[in-house]
Protein backbone atom coordinates (compact mmCIF):
# COMPACT_ATOMS: atom_id res chain seq x y z
CA UNK A 1 0.00 0.00 0.00
CA UNK A 2 2.98 2.43 -0.96
CA UNK A 3 1.71 6.19 -1.51
CA UNK A 4 0.39 6.76 -4.94
CA UNK A 5 -2.56 9.46 -5.17
CA UNK A 6 -3.41 12.99 -4.62
CA UNK A 7 -5.45 15.15 -2.90
CA UNK A 8 -8.28 16.39 -4.42
CA UNK A 9 -9.06 20.06 -4.02
CA UNK A 10 -12.61 21.62 -5.32
CA UNK A 11 -14.56 24.17 -4.66
CA UNK A 12 -18.25 23.52 -4.08
CA UNK A 13 -18.33 20.41 -2.20
CA UNK A 14 -15.67 17.47 -1.43
CA UNK A 15 -16.18 14.07 0.39
CA UNK A 16 -14.20 11.40 1.01
CA UNK A 17 -15.38 7.24 2.34
CA UNK A 18 -13.53 4.17 2.40
CA UNK A 19 -15.15 3.03 -0.79
CA UNK A 20 -15.88 4.54 -4.37
CA UNK A 21 -18.85 3.52 -4.68
CA UNK A 22 -20.41 5.02 -1.13
CA UNK A 23 -17.80 8.12 -2.44
CA UNK A 24 -19.45 8.65 -5.30
CA UNK A 25 -22.69 8.42 -3.93
CA UNK A 26 -21.61 11.38 -1.67
CA UNK A 27 -20.93 13.31 -4.72
CA UNK A 28 -24.14 12.82 -6.26
CA UNK A 29 -26.39 14.02 -3.34
CA UNK A 30 -23.95 17.02 -3.09
CA UNK A 31 -24.46 18.05 -6.75
CA UNK A 32 -28.44 17.73 -6.68
CA UNK A 33 -28.12 20.45 -3.44
CA UNK A 34 -27.56 17.78 -0.44
CA UNK A 35 -26.01 19.02 2.30
CA UNK A 36 -22.74 17.47 3.79
CA UNK A 37 -25.09 15.51 6.46
CA UNK A 38 -27.14 14.42 3.85
CA UNK A 39 -23.93 13.04 1.73
CA UNK A 40 -22.73 11.10 4.91
CA UNK A 41 -26.10 9.77 5.39
CA UNK A 42 -26.56 8.45 1.91
CA UNK A 43 -22.58 7.06 1.51
CA UNK A 44 -23.49 5.27 5.24
CA UNK A 45 -26.15 3.30 3.95
CA UNK A 46 -23.74 2.60 1.00
CA UNK A 47 -20.86 1.45 2.70
CA UNK A 48 -23.20 -1.33 4.91
CA UNK A 49 -24.18 -3.13 1.51
CA UNK A 50 -20.03 -2.64 0.21
CA UNK A 51 -18.70 -2.67 3.46
CA UNK A 52 -20.36 -5.53 5.53
CA UNK A 53 -17.77 -6.95 7.49
CA UNK A 54 -16.95 -3.45 8.50
CA UNK A 55 -20.53 -1.30 8.88
CA UNK A 56 -24.29 -2.19 9.24
CA UNK A 57 -27.49 -0.43 10.38
CA UNK A 58 -27.21 -3.05 13.25
CA UNK A 59 -23.71 -1.06 14.65
CA UNK A 60 -23.79 2.32 15.81
CA UNK A 61 -22.48 5.87 14.91
CA UNK A 62 -20.69 9.21 15.91
CA UNK A 63 -20.32 12.46 14.31
CA UNK A 64 -19.04 15.79 14.64
CA UNK A 65 -20.86 18.67 12.89
CA UNK A 66 -19.37 22.13 12.55
CA UNK A 67 -21.78 24.11 10.77
CA UNK A 68 -20.65 28.34 10.21
CA UNK A 69 -23.83 29.50 12.20
CA UNK A 70 -22.27 27.78 15.43
CA UNK A 71 -18.94 28.99 17.19
CA UNK A 72 -18.58 25.02 18.08
CA UNK A 73 -19.25 22.25 17.04
CA UNK A 74 -21.91 19.36 17.90
CA UNK A 75 -20.85 16.17 18.67
CA UNK A 76 -23.72 13.33 18.18
CA UNK A 77 -23.68 9.90 20.00
CA UNK A 78 -25.16 7.26 18.53
CA UNK A 79 -24.15 4.35 20.38
CA UNK A 80 -26.42 1.86 21.97
CA UNK A 81 -26.80 0.67 25.39
CA UNK A 82 -26.99 -2.69 27.63
CA UNK A 83 -30.21 -4.29 27.89
CA UNK A 84 -32.01 -3.24 30.92
CA UNK A 85 -32.23 -6.28 32.54
CA UNK A 86 -28.26 -7.44 32.27
CA UNK A 87 -26.82 -8.71 34.88
CA UNK A 88 -23.63 -8.06 35.07
CA UNK A 89 -22.83 -10.02 38.08
CA UNK A 90 -24.32 -13.73 36.35
CA UNK A 91 -21.48 -13.48 33.51
CA UNK A 92 -18.07 -14.62 33.59
CA UNK A 93 -17.06 -13.29 30.38
CA UNK A 94 -18.34 -11.57 27.45
CA UNK A 95 -18.05 -13.37 24.23
CA UNK A 96 -17.51 -11.34 21.00
CA UNK A 97 -19.80 -13.77 19.26
CA UNK A 98 -22.18 -13.97 22.08
CA UNK A 99 -26.13 -12.08 22.64
CA UNK A 100 -24.71 -10.47 25.57
CA UNK A 101 -21.56 -8.36 23.25
CA UNK A 102 -24.88 -7.07 21.62
CA UNK A 103 -26.05 -3.54 22.73
CA UNK A 104 -28.69 -1.52 21.21
CA UNK A 105 -27.55 -0.56 17.66
CA UNK A 106 -27.32 3.33 17.55
CA UNK A 107 -26.43 4.03 13.79
CA UNK A 108 -30.00 4.61 12.33
CA UNK A 109 -30.90 6.54 15.27
CA UNK A 110 -28.08 9.01 14.72
CA UNK A 111 -28.93 9.04 11.21
CA UNK A 112 -32.13 10.36 11.38
CA UNK A 113 -31.12 12.90 14.06
CA UNK A 114 -27.95 14.15 12.07
CA UNK A 115 -30.57 14.78 9.24
CA UNK A 116 -33.31 16.42 11.09
CA UNK A 117 -31.20 18.91 12.17
CA UNK A 118 -28.87 19.33 9.07
CA UNK A 119 -30.44 17.58 5.82
CA UNK A 120 -31.74 19.33 3.18
CA UNK A 121 -32.99 16.21 0.80
CA UNK A 122 -35.75 14.47 1.19
CA UNK A 123 -35.03 11.39 3.87
CA UNK A 124 -36.69 8.44 1.76
CA UNK A 125 -34.12 9.77 -1.36
CA UNK A 126 -30.83 9.37 0.46
CA UNK A 127 -31.42 5.13 0.63
CA UNK A 128 -32.16 5.07 -3.01
CA UNK A 129 -28.49 3.80 -3.91
CA UNK A 130 -28.28 1.90 -0.68
CA UNK A 131 -31.74 -0.44 -1.56
CA UNK A 132 -30.58 -0.46 -5.32
CA UNK A 133 -27.03 -1.87 -4.36
CA UNK A 134 -28.65 -4.53 -1.31
CA UNK A 135 -30.99 -5.61 -3.78
CA UNK A 136 -29.43 -6.20 -7.51
CA UNK A 137 -26.06 -6.34 -5.88
CA UNK A 138 -22.94 -5.07 -5.62
CA UNK A 139 -19.44 -6.24 -6.47
CA UNK A 140 -16.69 -6.93 -4.32
CA UNK A 141 -13.68 -5.23 -4.04
CA UNK A 142 -10.32 -5.90 -3.11
CA UNK A 143 -9.78 -4.98 -0.10
CA UNK A 144 -13.27 -5.68 0.84
CA UNK A 145 -12.43 -9.17 -0.57
CA UNK A 146 -9.06 -9.98 1.66
CA UNK A 147 -11.29 -8.56 4.64
CA UNK A 148 -14.30 -10.85 4.06
CA UNK A 149 -11.89 -13.85 3.33
CA UNK A 150 -9.57 -13.92 6.65
CA UNK A 151 -12.64 -12.92 9.16
CA UNK A 152 -15.27 -15.29 7.45
CA UNK A 153 -14.98 -17.83 10.24
CA UNK A 154 -17.20 -15.40 11.93
CA UNK A 155 -20.14 -16.32 10.38
CA UNK A 156 -20.01 -20.00 10.23
CA UNK A 157 -22.14 -20.36 13.43
CA UNK A 158 -25.02 -18.51 12.82
CA UNK A 159 -27.04 -20.31 9.98
CA UNK A 160 -28.25 -16.81 9.13
CA UNK A 161 -25.13 -15.25 8.59
CA UNK A 162 -23.30 -17.84 6.93
CA UNK A 163 -26.59 -17.88 4.41
CA UNK A 164 -25.85 -14.17 3.43
CA UNK A 165 -22.25 -13.71 3.47
CA UNK A 166 -21.17 -17.31 2.50
CA UNK A 167 -22.78 -17.75 -0.34
CA UNK A 168 -22.20 -21.73 -1.77
CA UNK A 169 -20.51 -21.98 1.50
CA UNK A 170 -17.24 -19.87 1.20
CA UNK A 171 -16.61 -16.03 0.79
CA UNK A 172 -16.41 -14.43 -2.38
CA UNK A 173 -13.84 -13.41 -4.51
CA UNK A 174 -13.16 -9.61 -5.89
CA UNK A 175 -15.22 -8.87 -8.19
CA UNK A 176 -18.36 -11.48 -7.41
CA UNK A 177 -21.67 -10.17 -7.04
CA UNK A 178 -23.29 -9.46 -3.69
CA UNK A 179 -26.23 -8.96 -2.94
CA UNK A 180 -28.57 -8.79 0.39
CA UNK A 181 -32.06 -8.97 -0.55
CA UNK A 182 -33.50 -8.62 2.97
CA UNK A 183 -31.24 -5.70 3.82
CA UNK A 184 -32.99 -4.05 0.36
CA UNK A 185 -36.45 -4.56 2.53
CA UNK A 186 -34.97 -2.84 5.28
CA UNK A 187 -33.01 -0.02 4.48
CA UNK A 188 -36.49 0.19 2.06
CA UNK A 189 -38.30 0.34 5.50
CA UNK A 190 -35.80 2.75 7.22
CA UNK A 191 -36.26 5.44 4.79
CA UNK A 192 -40.41 5.09 4.47
CA UNK A 193 -40.98 5.44 8.47
CA UNK A 194 -37.54 7.20 9.19
CA UNK A 195 -36.10 4.23 11.33
CA UNK A 196 -39.24 3.79 13.55
CA UNK A 197 -39.88 0.32 12.65
CA UNK A 198 -35.92 -0.41 13.55
CA UNK A 199 -36.72 0.26 17.41
CA UNK A 200 -40.35 -0.01 17.58
CA UNK A 201 -41.90 -1.93 14.51
CA UNK A 202 -41.23 -5.20 13.19
CA UNK A 203 -37.30 -5.05 12.76
CA UNK A 204 -36.50 -4.51 16.40
CA UNK A 205 -39.41 -7.60 17.26
CA UNK A 206 -37.13 -9.47 14.35
CA UNK A 207 -33.67 -8.27 16.13
CA UNK A 208 -34.40 -8.93 19.96
CA UNK A 209 -36.46 -11.99 19.24
CA UNK A 210 -32.83 -13.55 17.82
CA UNK A 211 -31.32 -12.47 20.63
CA UNK A 212 -33.29 -13.87 23.23
CA UNK A 213 -33.02 -17.44 21.50
CA UNK A 214 -29.05 -16.99 22.08
CA UNK A 215 -29.40 -16.25 25.72
CA UNK A 216 -29.90 -12.82 25.48
CA UNK A 217 -31.68 -9.85 28.01
CA UNK A 218 -33.23 -7.39 25.38
CA UNK A 219 -36.32 -6.29 25.64
CA UNK A 220 -38.28 -4.43 23.35
CA UNK A 221 -38.44 -1.81 25.41
CA UNK A 222 -34.67 -1.43 25.39
CA UNK A 223 -35.07 -0.59 21.82
CA UNK A 224 -38.18 1.79 21.94
CA UNK A 225 -36.22 3.87 24.32
CA UNK A 226 -33.07 4.18 23.04
CA UNK A 227 -32.70 8.13 21.10
CA UNK A 228 -29.43 9.43 20.10
CA UNK A 229 -28.15 11.94 21.53
CA UNK A 230 -26.88 15.62 20.99
CA UNK A 231 -23.58 16.21 23.02
CA UNK A 232 -21.17 19.16 23.86
CA UNK A 233 -17.73 17.80 22.67
CA UNK A 234 -14.34 17.77 24.30
CA UNK A 235 -11.10 19.77 22.84
CA UNK A 236 -7.62 20.54 23.32
CA UNK A 237 -5.39 23.15 21.71
CA UNK A 238 -2.22 21.71 19.21
CA UNK A 239 0.06 23.53 17.34
CA UNK A 240 -2.32 26.53 17.12
CA UNK A 241 -5.60 24.47 16.10
CA UNK A 242 -8.72 23.69 18.25
CA UNK A 243 -8.82 20.05 17.78
CA UNK A 244 -12.10 19.04 18.92
CA UNK A 245 -13.65 15.63 20.04
CA UNK A 246 -16.98 13.58 21.38
CA UNK A 247 -17.01 13.17 24.72
CA UNK A 248 -16.72 9.65 26.60
CA UNK A 249 -18.08 6.81 26.31
CA UNK A 250 -15.75 7.32 23.36
CA UNK A 251 -11.94 7.25 23.69
CA UNK A 252 -11.13 10.89 21.91
CA UNK A 253 -10.69 12.13 25.10
CA UNK A 254 -7.34 9.82 24.43
CA UNK A 255 -6.34 12.20 21.34
CA UNK A 256 -6.38 15.18 23.17
CA UNK A 257 -4.27 13.64 26.58
CA UNK A 258 -1.80 12.25 23.86
CA UNK A 259 -1.70 15.90 21.84
CA UNK A 260 -1.34 17.62 25.59
CA UNK A 261 1.69 14.82 26.50
CA UNK A 262 3.62 15.78 22.83
CA UNK A 263 3.37 19.40 23.46
CA UNK A 264 5.12 19.27 26.84
CA UNK A 265 8.34 17.17 25.45
CA UNK A 266 10.62 19.88 24.68
CA UNK A 267 11.82 20.45 21.01
CA UNK A 268 8.73 17.64 19.39
CA UNK A 269 8.74 19.37 16.30
CA UNK A 270 12.74 19.41 15.71
CA UNK A 271 13.90 16.14 16.95
CA UNK A 272 14.48 13.28 14.52
CA UNK A 273 11.84 11.28 13.13
CA UNK A 274 13.56 8.39 14.96
CA UNK A 275 13.33 9.93 18.67
CA UNK A 276 9.88 11.43 18.00
CA UNK A 277 8.49 7.75 17.33
CA UNK A 278 10.38 6.47 20.38
CA UNK A 279 8.41 9.26 22.64
CA UNK A 280 5.02 8.21 20.76
CA UNK A 281 5.53 4.61 21.48
CA UNK A 282 5.76 5.32 25.34
CA UNK A 283 2.88 8.15 25.20
CA UNK A 284 0.67 5.37 23.52
CA UNK A 285 1.11 2.84 25.71
CA UNK A 286 0.83 5.54 29.06
CA UNK A 287 -2.26 7.18 27.54
CA UNK A 288 -4.21 3.70 26.45
CA UNK A 289 -3.21 2.40 30.27
CA UNK A 290 -4.81 5.70 31.54
CA UNK A 291 -7.91 4.98 28.99
CA UNK A 292 -8.61 1.25 30.41
CA UNK A 293 -8.92 3.22 33.90
CA UNK A 294 -10.96 5.99 33.23
CA UNK A 295 -12.87 6.05 29.73
CA UNK A 296 -16.42 4.88 29.80
CA UNK A 297 -20.33 5.77 30.02
CA UNK A 298 -19.00 8.84 32.14
CA UNK A 299 -19.46 12.82 33.14
CA UNK A 300 -16.99 14.63 31.12
CA UNK A 301 -16.90 17.80 33.41
CA UNK A 302 -13.76 16.96 35.19
CA UNK A 303 -12.17 15.51 32.29
CA UNK A 304 -10.18 18.17 30.87
CA UNK A 305 -8.32 18.68 34.55
CA UNK A 306 -7.81 14.87 34.25
CA UNK A 307 -6.06 14.99 31.15
CA UNK A 308 -3.95 18.07 31.78
CA UNK A 309 -2.90 15.95 35.23
CA UNK A 310 -1.92 13.09 33.16
CA UNK A 311 -0.26 14.61 30.33
CA UNK A 312 2.12 16.48 32.74
CA UNK A 313 2.73 12.74 34.24
CA UNK A 314 3.27 11.12 30.83
CA UNK A 315 5.81 13.96 29.70
CA UNK A 316 7.79 12.97 33.46
CA UNK A 317 7.77 9.90 32.57
CA UNK A 318 9.10 10.28 28.65
CA UNK A 319 12.00 12.68 29.93
CA UNK A 320 13.21 10.11 32.58
CA UNK A 321 14.24 7.76 29.52
CA UNK A 322 12.45 4.72 31.23
CA UNK A 323 10.16 2.22 29.58
CA UNK A 324 6.97 1.84 30.60
CA UNK A 325 5.96 -2.00 31.89
CA UNK A 326 3.62 -3.90 29.72
CA UNK A 327 -0.18 -3.37 30.30
CA UNK A 328 -1.79 -6.61 32.04
CA UNK A 329 -4.34 -6.78 29.77
CA UNK A 330 -4.15 -9.23 26.38
CA UNK A 331 -3.38 -7.38 23.17
CA UNK A 332 -5.77 -6.80 21.01
CA UNK A 333 -6.10 -8.05 17.13
CA UNK A 334 -2.90 -5.92 15.53
CA UNK A 335 -5.41 -6.45 12.45
CA UNK A 336 -7.85 -4.59 14.24
CA UNK A 337 -9.62 -2.35 11.30
CA UNK A 338 -13.38 -2.65 11.23
CA UNK A 339 -15.19 0.79 11.18
CA UNK A 340 -15.82 2.69 8.55
CA UNK A 341 -14.82 6.27 8.95
CA UNK A 342 -16.11 9.00 6.06
CA UNK A 343 -16.42 13.18 5.61
CA UNK A 344 -17.79 15.50 3.67
CA UNK A 345 -18.04 19.69 3.49
CA UNK A 346 -21.03 21.60 1.16
CA UNK A 347 -21.22 24.53 -0.38
CA UNK A 348 -22.99 26.29 2.84
CA UNK A 349 -19.82 25.70 4.63
CA UNK A 350 -21.28 22.76 6.94
CA UNK A 351 -18.57 20.29 7.79
CA UNK A 352 -19.24 16.82 9.09
CA UNK A 353 -17.40 14.02 10.31
CA UNK A 354 -18.50 10.55 11.00
CA UNK A 355 -18.10 7.49 11.71
CA UNK A 356 -20.23 3.99 11.78
CA UNK A 357 -19.07 0.87 12.90
CA UNK A 358 -20.12 -3.09 14.04
CA UNK A 359 -16.65 -3.55 16.14
CA UNK A 360 -15.20 -6.57 15.36
CA UNK A 361 -14.83 -8.19 11.69
CA UNK A 362 -18.57 -9.01 11.02
CA UNK A 363 -19.41 -7.76 14.48
CA UNK A 364 -21.13 -10.94 16.40
CA UNK A 365 -21.80 -12.90 13.39
CA UNK A 366 -25.60 -12.55 14.75
CA UNK A 367 -28.28 -11.68 11.72
CA UNK A 368 -31.70 -11.53 12.79
CA UNK A 369 -33.28 -13.88 10.51
CA UNK A 370 -36.30 -11.49 8.56
CA UNK A 371 -34.72 -8.49 8.61
CA UNK A 372 -31.28 -9.30 7.46
CA UNK A 373 -29.20 -6.89 10.03
CA UNK A 374 -25.76 -8.20 11.10
CA UNK A 375 -25.56 -7.37 14.67
CA UNK A 376 -22.26 -5.34 16.17
CA UNK A 377 -20.75 -6.61 19.63
CA UNK A 378 -19.70 -3.44 20.51
CA UNK A 379 -20.57 -5.16 24.24
CA UNK A 380 -17.62 -6.86 24.40
CA UNK A 381 -15.58 -3.90 24.95
CA UNK A 382 -17.49 -3.68 28.70
CA UNK A 383 -15.54 -4.49 31.86
CA UNK A 384 -16.86 -6.82 34.36
CA UNK A 385 -14.09 -5.36 36.99
CA UNK A 386 -15.47 -4.04 39.92
CA UNK A 387 -14.54 -0.52 40.12
CA UNK A 388 -13.81 0.30 36.30
CA UNK A 389 -15.79 3.08 34.72
CA UNK A 390 -16.54 0.94 31.63
CA UNK A 391 -18.14 -1.55 33.98
CA UNK A 392 -21.00 -3.63 32.17
CA UNK A 393 -24.16 -1.97 33.72
CA UNK A 394 -27.90 -1.33 32.95
CA UNK A 395 -28.94 0.86 29.76
CA UNK A 396 -25.24 1.83 29.81
CA UNK A 397 -23.24 2.29 27.16
CA UNK A 398 -19.67 0.79 26.26
CA UNK A 399 -16.62 2.52 25.63
CA UNK A 400 -16.32 3.03 22.00
CA UNK A 401 -13.10 3.36 20.16
CA UNK A 402 -14.70 4.89 17.35
CA UNK A 403 -13.91 8.71 16.87
CA UNK A 404 -14.32 11.73 14.49
CA UNK A 405 -12.84 14.36 14.88
CA UNK A 406 -12.18 17.95 13.44
CA UNK A 407 -9.46 20.64 13.93
CA UNK A 408 -9.92 24.53 13.73
CA UNK A 409 -7.94 27.17 12.95
CA UNK A 410 -8.88 30.80 12.61
CA UNK A 411 -10.09 30.45 8.92
CA UNK A 412 -9.38 26.51 8.39
CA UNK A 413 -11.30 23.68 9.13
CA UNK A 414 -10.61 20.22 8.61
CA UNK A 415 -12.80 16.91 9.66
CA UNK A 416 -10.69 13.67 9.59
CA UNK A 417 -10.30 10.00 11.17
CA UNK A 418 -8.76 7.40 10.92
CA UNK A 419 -9.97 3.80 10.96
CA UNK A 420 -8.49 0.80 13.18
CA UNK A 421 -10.50 -0.16 16.31
CA UNK A 422 -8.30 0.49 19.38
CA UNK A 423 -5.61 1.94 17.08
CA UNK A 424 -7.88 5.26 16.27
CA UNK A 425 -6.33 7.45 19.18
CA UNK A 426 -3.29 6.78 18.21
CA UNK A 427 -3.44 7.07 14.88
CA UNK A 428 -5.06 10.28 15.31
CA UNK A 429 -2.30 11.61 17.02
CA UNK A 430 0.41 10.37 14.46
CA UNK A 431 -2.26 11.81 11.57
CA UNK A 432 -1.62 15.25 13.40
CA UNK A 433 1.96 14.77 14.01
CA UNK A 434 2.65 13.84 10.39
CA UNK A 435 0.33 16.92 9.12
CA UNK A 436 1.17 19.65 11.50
CA UNK A 437 4.58 18.96 13.22
CA UNK A 438 6.76 17.26 9.87
CA UNK A 439 4.51 19.86 7.22
CA UNK A 440 2.66 16.53 5.58
CA UNK A 441 -0.57 17.32 3.27
CA UNK A 442 -3.50 15.60 4.32
CA UNK A 443 -3.39 12.71 1.84
CA UNK A 444 0.92 12.37 2.67
CA UNK A 445 -0.32 12.36 6.57
CA UNK A 446 -2.64 9.38 5.86
CA UNK A 447 -0.71 7.66 3.55
CA UNK A 448 2.71 7.83 6.38
CA UNK A 449 3.70 4.26 7.49
CA UNK A 450 2.30 3.19 11.06
CA UNK A 451 2.88 1.47 14.07
CA UNK A 452 1.21 1.07 16.84
CA UNK A 453 2.50 0.12 20.94
CA UNK A 454 0.65 -2.67 22.00
CA UNK A 455 1.08 -4.52 25.35
CA UNK A 456 2.86 -7.24 24.10
CA UNK A 457 5.09 -5.26 21.33
CA UNK A 458 5.60 -2.48 18.79
CA UNK A 459 3.60 -3.72 15.98
CA UNK A 460 4.87 -1.97 12.28
CA UNK A 461 3.96 -1.88 9.07
CA UNK A 462 6.43 -2.84 6.75
CA UNK A 463 6.68 0.26 5.02
CA UNK A 464 8.03 1.84 8.65
CA UNK A 465 11.64 3.04 8.03
CA UNK A 466 14.41 0.46 8.62
CA UNK A 467 15.56 3.26 10.76
CA UNK A 468 12.70 4.05 12.44
CA UNK A 469 12.56 0.10 13.40
CA UNK A 470 16.31 0.26 14.27
CA UNK A 471 15.75 3.00 16.75
CA UNK A 472 12.63 1.56 18.43
CA UNK A 473 14.52 -1.53 19.13
CA UNK A 474 17.82 -0.12 20.24
CA UNK A 475 15.61 1.72 22.37
CA UNK A 476 14.26 -1.19 23.96
CA UNK A 477 10.74 -1.70 22.27
CA UNK A 478 10.38 -4.86 20.63
CA UNK A 479 8.95 -4.99 16.87
CA UNK A 480 6.63 -6.89 15.21
CA UNK A 481 6.01 -6.56 11.72
CA UNK A 482 2.06 -6.57 10.84
CA UNK A 483 0.77 -8.83 8.41
CA UNK A 484 -2.16 -5.80 7.26
CA UNK A 485 -1.74 -2.14 7.26
CA UNK A 486 -2.90 -0.42 10.35
CA UNK A 487 -6.64 0.56 9.38
CA UNK A 488 -7.49 3.93 7.21
CA UNK A 489 -8.51 7.03 7.24
CA UNK A 490 -10.19 10.16 5.63
CA UNK A 491 -9.86 13.51 5.83
CA UNK A 492 -11.52 16.81 3.99
CA UNK A 493 -10.59 20.67 4.53
CA UNK A 494 -11.69 23.98 3.85
CA UNK A 495 -8.95 26.39 3.63
CA UNK A 496 -8.65 29.92 4.32
CA UNK A 497 -8.74 30.33 0.71
CA UNK A 498 -12.59 28.73 0.28
CA UNK A 499 -10.82 25.81 -1.71
CA UNK A 500 -11.93 22.53 -0.57
CA UNK A 501 -8.92 19.67 0.18
CA UNK A 502 -10.07 16.00 0.43
CA UNK A 503 -7.98 13.13 0.94
CA UNK A 504 -8.54 9.22 1.09
CA UNK A 505 -6.11 6.41 3.07
CA UNK A 506 -4.75 4.38 0.22
CA UNK A 507 -4.95 1.43 2.62
CA UNK A 508 -8.82 1.25 1.82
CA UNK A 509 -10.42 0.71 -1.54
CA UNK A 510 -11.83 4.20 -1.01
CA UNK A 511 -11.31 7.48 -2.87
CA UNK A 512 -11.72 11.40 -2.59
CA UNK A 513 -14.39 13.35 -4.46
CA UNK A 514 -14.92 16.99 -5.05
CA UNK A 515 -16.83 19.26 -7.99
Amino acid sequence: FPPRRAAVYACAGAGATSHPLASCEALAVLRAGGSAADACVAAAAVLCVAEPHMTGVGGDCFALVKSPRHRAPLALNGSGWAPGNVDAGALNVIGECSAHSVTVPGAVSAWKKLHDRFGRLPWRGLFTAAIRYAAEGVPVAARVAADWQESSSRVESDADAANIFLPEGKAPQVGDIHRQPKLAATLAAIADDGGRSFYKGAIAEDIVGKLKSLGGAHELSDFAEYKAQWQTPIAGEYRGRRIWQCPPNGQGAVVLLMLAAMSQIKDWQNITEQQRAHYYAIITRLAYQWRDNNIGDIDSAQLQKQIADEAANIARFVKSGELPPPLPAPPPQAEHRDTVYLAAIDKWGLSVSFINSIFHPFGSGIVAPQSGVLLHNRGASFSLREGSANKLAPRKRPMHTIIPAIAESENETAAFGVMGGHYQAAGQAWFLCKWLDEGMNLQQALDAPRFFNYPDAVYAEPTLHDDVCDELKKRGHKVVFNKQPLGGGQAVMRLASGVLVAASDTRKDGMAVGY
